[in-house]
């Protein structure tokens, strides 16, 4: 009940009638009257209230008022914002088309040639019913192609090169049987060493470790990079004590033998040698018994 009654008296003082009135000072004299109520007073000064929030929020929207704002950012602000998002987005595209050609050097070098390039999804669809075997020609091209890498060989750059190589002293990365030549026809383009499991494996040559990975082929895998621009590679291992970017001596321990990947049938070493790209026969440099 009482809370009734203080709403019946503030309602009551809300609809009380009052007069505004304009007097002169020296003769009393009215100038202007105006009858308003509470009421009156409140809704008149709730919607100036309204008129002026929405004027400023016009103001600060629309026009160049917003800018005093503080910490409002500037147009230089935005402009450092854009350019920013273009070059993150060119650095993520760089990112991933590096860590693509990492993948494919890396499925190369440990003998895995299969690659892959990402983002491209349609061309599977698009070139899904090729004829993707070797023709007539193709193969008449690929022999041609044999003879003349072979006649290449006994020219005098070929000869010097082989030369050089066959200067550099080599240590023997494991001693045991080859069990497995190389052939390049059959694309075997290193040897298998059988020896007994866990045997120390040592760099042939000094150099740095360019890769120390594992694949589901290959098993653990160490990749050395010499001079000469010659690479060896180490293949099937149980461990690798050597990591990308160590630096090994010729003779260093980098692994041990193992019987790791798919390609393997028993505890060997698979070694490879590289020069410029194309594959040397170890045998050639190299004694392994």
């Amino acid at each position: 009940m009482g809370k009734k009654k203080k709403e019946k008296k503030v309602l009551s003082r809300l609809k009380r009638r009052y007069r505004l009135v304009i007097l002169n000072d020296q003769t009393f004299e009215e100038k202007w009257s105006y009858r308003l109520t509470g009421i009156n007073v409140l809704t008149a000064i709730s919607g100036l209230a309204m008129v002026l929030i929405f004027i400023g929020v016009v103001l600060m929207s629309f026009t160049p008022l917003k800018q005093l704002i503080p910490e409002y950012p500037d147009s230089a602000f935005f402009e450092k914002m854009v350019k920013n998002a273009v070059r993150l987005d060119s650095i993520e595209n760089e990112l991933a088309v590096r860590d693509q050609y990492i993948r494919n050097l890396r499925h190369i070098l440990i003998g895995d040639s299969r690659t892959k390039v990402e983002d491209v999804h349609d061309t599977v669809e698009l070139y899904s019913d090729l004829d993707l075997k070797p023709s007539k020609d193709d193969s008449l091209l690929r022999r041609r192609v044999e003879l003349d890498q072979q006649a290449s060989i006994t020219s005098p750059s070929k000869r010097k090169t082989a030369d050089k190589i066959s200067q550099m002293n080599f240590f023997p990365p494991v001693k045991g049987v080859v069990s497995n030549t190389f052939n390049h026809g059959s694309g075997h383009f290193g040897i298998d060493i059988v020896t007994e499991i866990a045997s120390p494996i040592h760099a042939a040559l000094s150099g740095t470790v360019i890769s120390s990975s594992w694949s589901l082929k290959t098993g653990h895998t160490l990749q050395i990079q010499h001079s000469s621009n010659l690479i060896s590679v180490y293949k099937h291992n149980e461990s690798l004590i050597k990591e990308q970017g160590d630096v090994v001596s010729a003779g260093e321990t980098i692994a041990f033998v193992g019987n790791t990947g798919e390609y393997s049938s028993g505890p060997h070493l698979h070694f490879e040698l590289w020069h410029n790209g194309l594959p040397l026969n170890p045998q050639n440099y190299i004694d392994f018994e």
